[in-house]
């Protein structure tokens, strides 16, 4: 995969999110610890636009529904079943078969 100019990193500071659109690709941008990190900007659940949502750390929470990803990765890590529910992990079915 070729690098392609998103934003000026300068722009982005510690702790923040920014929306951006590389050849019209929804992407949001996070920095965390100094390290720049790109995941999808559109959650998995109903395309909600992540960069509304809160960083905490390299959890990236989308501001609709509480699911959550880490932005080094884009990996998806928990959801909420109600705003009072305590979170659920996501267990993928072949781990929990073992």
């Amino acid at each position: 995969m070729a690098w392609m100019y998103a934003a000026d990193e300068a722009t982005l500071s510690e702790g923040s999110v920014a929306p951006v659109y590389p050849s019209g690709v929804n992407v949001v941008l996070s920095r965390v610890e100094g390290m720049v990190y790109a995941v999808s900007g559109s959650c998995a659940h109903t395309a909600c636009t992540l960069s509304l949502g809160s960083l905490n750390g390299h959890t990236l929470t989308c501001a609709c529904h509480d699911w959550r990803f880490d932005v080094r990765m884009g990996r998806f890590l928990v959801f909420a079943i109600d705003p009072d529910a305590d979170l659920v992990e996501f267990v993928e079915p072949a781990a929990a078969a073992r």
